[in-house]
């Protein structure tokens, strides 16, 4: 029964130096078949037989591993006419570090070492070998010595190439956006787990790199892009969080496909895709008022012009809750908003339902893009009276309406709040 050498019992050889291959090995003892061994030039017996096994999960022929990677040759040896005397690993023909070899789990004491007598006739083994530290492609071979110094071997061939482990690039958002051509696009990006140094940052659109002078790095108007694709600051070699700002497309009604491209100094290129859509320019009506519903200024607003109403209009979209009669004057405006005449309306409030914690009503400049926002707000809730309403509107609070396929939002840029007179209001600026 053949032998499975187990090598623990070869670290006990590690003591015997190996300042010269031919020293090592030379000389011969009485083999299973013809005696002594003698000069390889007039030995005239068979030689050890060497088969790399299949099956294994080992190298049987030729393999592609990582730089410094391990692999594993699994051999079945079986002594010829005389002994196995040793055996040994060679990379392109010349012999490797033993620290670089390991058979079944123990370190190989040297390059070549000694077979112990109790497997000298055969074995089977796992040699475990570090690959080489560049990209090449090596031959490496297993020769087995036996005493009449015959050698036997079998040889695989390793292809080292490094593993490319791209890094994550983040882009917030949805990934199409909806604005109006020419808009100006801001475009919140991250990069992390960076493996090899970050170089270049570039803009395609369909394919191709757009001129950079309608692209900013990190802030607008104050750092635009000396080229495209453009060098990364030193800060950003090993990862990023920025936003990229960018001109959209000037031809409305078009959707594009646009690629942040990010490099890195192996030669590397990373992209993340996203998709712009020039639509209708928003109407802007700014420091609109809309009043307290039970003063002197009517309490309703007509979101498609901007002019104050009843708050019982058929003009108007949306209306002010009043005052709680039940308290005095100076604290008695309820401060809340409803929709009306079939409108209904939604807070918008950053990192909830799905709202970019960058969303600024300031940056929405087309219908399309307005409307787009719809699924990330919040709807309103009902109060004691059963009257569906608003949360305490306070400034900066932003609002999205829609009546029937016609969306609005608006912005509260002030609020007015007076103790005797219940003229009450806010500032709001629309968008259609």
């Amino acid at each position: 029964m053949k032998t499975i050498l187990k090598f623990g019992t070869l670290c006990l050889l590690a003591m015997m130096t190996f300042s010269s291959c031919e020293e090592e090995i030379g000389g011969g003892t009485t083999g299973p078949g013809s005696g002594p061994g003698t000069d390889p030039g007039t030995q005239t017996g068979s030689p050890a037989s060497v088969v790399i096994l299949s099956g294994t999960g080992g190298v049987t022929d030729a393999a592609t591993v990582s730089p410094l990677d391990t692999f594993i040759v699994s051999v079945d040896v079986t002594a010829g006419d005389d002994f196995i005397k040793a055996i040994s690993i060679k990379e392109d023909g010349v012999l490797i570090e033993n620290n670089r070899i390991d058979y079944d789990g123990t370190d190989a004491p040297a390059n070549p070492w000694l077979i112990p007598d109790d497997v000298n006739t055969g074995f089977a083994s796992d040699i475990s070998i570090v690959a080489q530290g560049d990209e090449s492609t090596r031959t490496y071979t297993v020769e087995i010595i036996d005493d009449a110094d015959r050698v036997s071997s079998q040889s695989v061939v390793i292809t080292t190439m490094a593993t490319v482990v791209p890094p994550t690039i983040l882009i917030e958002g949805s990934g199409m956006l909806n604005v109006s051509a020419n808009a100006l696009v801001s475009i919140p990006v991250s990069v992390t787990d960076v493996t090899n140094p970050l170089y270049s940052i570039g803009v395609l659109e369909d394919g191709q790199y757009i001129s950079d002078e309608r692209l900013w790095y990190g802030a607008f108007p104050d750092a635009p892009f000396p080229s495209n694709p453009a060098l990364l600051p030193d800060g950003d070699a090993n990862g990023l969080m920025t936003t990229v700002y960018i001109r959209a497309h000037a031809e409305p009604g078009q959707t594009k496909n646009y690629a942040i491209v990010i490099g890195d100094e192996s030669g590397g290129e990373y992209t993340s895709e996203f998709t712009i859509t020039t639509g209708s320019a928003v109407l802007l009506f700014e420091r609109k008022l809309f009043f307290n519903a039970d003063g002197p200024n009517l309490g309703g607003l007509d979101l498609d012009n901007g002019d104050n109403v009843s708050s019982i209009s058929a003009e108007a979209e949306i209306r002010d809750q009043g005052i709680n009669t039940d308290l005095g004057p100076e604290e008695n405006w309820i401060q809340r908003i409803s929709g009306v005449n079939g409108t209904e309306v939604r807070h918008l409030f950053p990192l909830q339902n799905g709202l970019p914690e960058n969303f600024d009503f300031a940056n929405i400049s087309s219908s399309e893009e307005l409307a787009s926002f719809w699924d990330n707000g919040l709807a309103f809730t009902e109060d004691m009276t059963g009257q569906i309403t608003s949360q305490i509107v306070e400034i900066g609070d932003t609002f999205i309406a829609k009546k029937n396929d016609q969306y609005y939002m608006f912005k509260v840029t002030d609020i007015v709040v007076t103790t005797t007179n219940n003229e009450d209001y806010y500032q709001v600026d629309i968008k259609l």
